[in-house]
């Protein structure tokens, strides 16, 4: 009587083991799987990021060739102004001359 007693007893202990252990195991995966899920969202996160860094980074491009083009045209039209202010300072030098030519004779 004492074996069978002993024997229900480590059935009942086992039965209570494997609850408490498949109790563990579905708190585990359900960990898991929610660690899996956060990590596919942050990763997402992240991807939508990089491509917000992306097109910040091809704007940012995009106004510097602007701005490089833009620098060029102002060098340009910064001859050109150089260039007729010279003009005009030789044909003033030039009319001054004839105006001291004129007084002279």
């Amino acid at each position: 009587a004492g074996t069978q007693e002993g024997l229900a007893e480590f059935k009942q202990e086992l039965a209570q083991i494997r609850e408490v252990h498949t109790e563990a195991q579905e708190a585990l995966t359900n960990s898991l799987v929610q660690i899996q899920a956060g990590t596919q969202e942050a990763l997402a996160e992240f991807k939508q990021e990089l491509v917000q860094i992306q097109e910040s980074q091809a704007g940012t491009q995009e106004a510097l060739a602007e701005f490089k083009q833009e620098l060029g045209n102002l060098r340009d039209e910064q001859a050109h102004i150089k260039e007729d202010m010279k003009n005009q300072l030789n044909r003033v030098e030039e009319l001054l001359q004839n105006l001291l030519n004129q007084q002279a004779s």
